[in-house]
């Protein structure tokens, strides 16, 4: 009887603590997922540079590349269903979405460059797509 009571209780402790274990993995994923967002978001209702744009671009070819984000020849992150974040700009004059990504990695382009080319613009946040997970996929800046 001992026997029997002592491996029920094993099997509800090794249950409860693996419950446990993935719960706090979850909120673990869930508070970097809130942080990431936020420091993409504090500039959603507000005018916007372009050396804050080129900033976030940054971070976002940071966590692109920690998060093993496949980048192409073409200097473009293939976007996953997970963890990839994108940052996009429209310009007035053009009609096309330009990937920013792609402007600082490239060998012409780099961040002082692409910041002296729209030194003169203002830009404003008017697109946020999210991953199911609830992190950030996509960013559109438009120029006001």
């Amino acid at each position: 009887m001992k026997r029997i009571i002592i491996c029920i209780l094993v099997i509800v402790i090794s249950i409860v603590s693996i419950v446990f274990v993935h719960y706090i993995e979850y909120s673990k994923q869930k508070s970097e997922i809130k942080k990431i967002n936020n420091e993409f978001l504090k500039y959603q209702k507000s005018i916007v540079r372009i050396n804050e744009i080129v900033s976030l671009t940054n971070r976002a070819i940071n966590l692109n590349n920690r998060n093993n984000v496949k980048l192409t020849d073409e200097d473009n992150y293939i976007e996953n269903d997970t963890n990839s974040i994108k940052v996009y700009l429209k310009l007035n004059s053009l009609d096309q979405k330009i990937e920013m990504e792609k402007l600082i990695l490239n060998k012409q382009g780099g961040s002082e460059n692409v910041e002296y080319a729209f030194s003169d613009l203002i830009f404003e946040i008017k697109d946020v797509k999210y991953h199911k997970n609830g992190q950030i996929k996509s960013i559109l800046f438009v120029e006001r």
